[in-house]
């Protein structure tokens, strides 16, 4: 049986987080029964987190990872040396608050998300193609950092499958879209004494 090729992309912009740690130890049963490539790459994020002081843009160098992770930005594939930090906090603080914003105050961040997507669109097509992924799977993307990253994932992705006829992309959120919420008076809570994961698939 071919071993499938694997890659992850992480939007928490660190080199440690709690699906990150799960999504370790799945891997490494994976590559221990040959199911899986001994190489998975990675982007984790760094580059669109500029909240992360100490690891944006380009992660940082006394970070520690895995043997089989190889870890890359978009700053190794694109000739643009804009690092959209503020980009990404104006757009960010602004979905925060959407259903406040004006017409016109929607139509300026929507044109600065497509702006900052199409340029991750290609470098998200290049790293497919380059590592010859069959499954991606994106942890904590619904985040609102991440909505011009993960606009890219999706238009990338729907390219590159439409090619490759099989695989795809997995989303894996701690709570994605609100699926595994409680509600105590009307007050949407986290779950309490446990950790819930949720996942969805797209081709």
């Amino acid at each position: 049986m071919k071993k499938m090729k694997w890659a992850i992309i992480s939007g928490d912009g660190l080199p440690t987080s709690g699906l990150l740690t799960i999504f370790r130890n799945v891997a490494e049963m994976a590559i221990k029964n040959n199911i899986i490539t001994y190489e998975i790459p990675a982007d984790l994020g760094f580059s669109w987190r500029p909240d992360k002081v100490n690891f944006f843009p380009h992660g940082n160098p006394e970070s520690h990872y895995p043997t089989w992770m190889k870890v890359s930005s978009i700053h190794q594939y694109s000739l643009c040396n804009e690092d959209y930090g503020n980009d990404f906090t104006n757009i960010r603080s602004k979905i925060a608050k959407y259903d406040q914003l004006t017409h016109e105050e929607i139509i300026n961040i929507q044109k600065d998300i497509s702006l900052i997507s199409e340029q991750y669109k290609k470098y998200f097509i290049n790293w497919f193609e380059d590592n010859d992924i069959d499954w991606l799977f994106c942890l904590n993307m619904t985040l609102s950092d991440a909505v011009p990253v993960t606009q890219a994932i999706h238009n990338a992705a729907k390219k590159y499958w439409e090619k490759k006829k099989y695989g795809g992309v997995i989303f894996w959120d701690h709570d994605l879209f609100g699926s595994y919420a409680i509600y105590e008076n009307a007050e949407r809570l986290y779950p309490k004494n446990s950790q819930h994961t949720n996942s969805s698939t797209t081709r």
